[in-house]
């Protein structure tokens, strides 16, 4: 199974399945009982868009947008590195455009982000959105390197450090 949203337009939701047949007749079928198919206008997009640029093209475009990822994932790690030291653990992503963090002493990051991240105006996720019971207190949340610019992503960091350090003083002062 591949998607083509990363790599031609986030949130196109237009993919491709290449497997045995009986098991891609099975999600055929479930895809038709379930959805019909992806949109006809997405397809048309992708369609032409593959059909412009041809194998060749497609290739170089997919190498273009792994090395801008990988580039915004690099500026993340460096924000990260100077803001996050000693307040929390993360480990390099191998792939997608998300940072993982583990936040030290600060067991709900759901409130934490709920309470102060809107006020701090930093868009965060909290690890437990992720979970199947999301009621299950953690100390993970989620960071995007999508679209925010260094400076965006140096200062929302900084703003995190500020709200980590005033939840752990919260707690102290409990």
């Amino acid at each position: 199974m591949d998607s083509f949203s990363k790599v031609v337009s986030a949130g196109l939701r237009v993919g491709t399945l290449t497997g045995p047949r009986p098991l891609v007749e099975k999600v055929m079928m479930h895809i038709a009982c379930s959805s019909l198919h992806a949109s006809t206008f997405s397809q048309m997009m992708v369609y032409r868009f593959l059909s412009d640029l041809g194998q060749d093209g497609f290739l170089k475009h997919v190498k273009s947008v792994a090395d801008f990822y990988e580039n915004r994932c690099l500026m993340m790690l460096k924000a990260a590195q100077k803001h996050l030291s000693g307040l929390a653990e993360w480990n390099t992503p191998s792939g997608g455009m998300f940072l993982w963090i583990k936040v030290f002493g600060v067991e709900d990051t759901r409130m934490m982000i709920e309470k102060r991240a809107l006020e701090k105006m930093v868009m965060l996720t909290p690890g437990s959105a992720f979970m199947c019971d999301e009621s299950k207190l953690t100390s993970y949340l989620r960071a995007s390197f999508s679209w925010a610019s260094e400076e965006q992503m140096m200062e929302g960091f900084r703003r995190l450090a500020e709200m980590v350090n005033e939840e752990k003083n919260r707690k102290v002062e409990c």
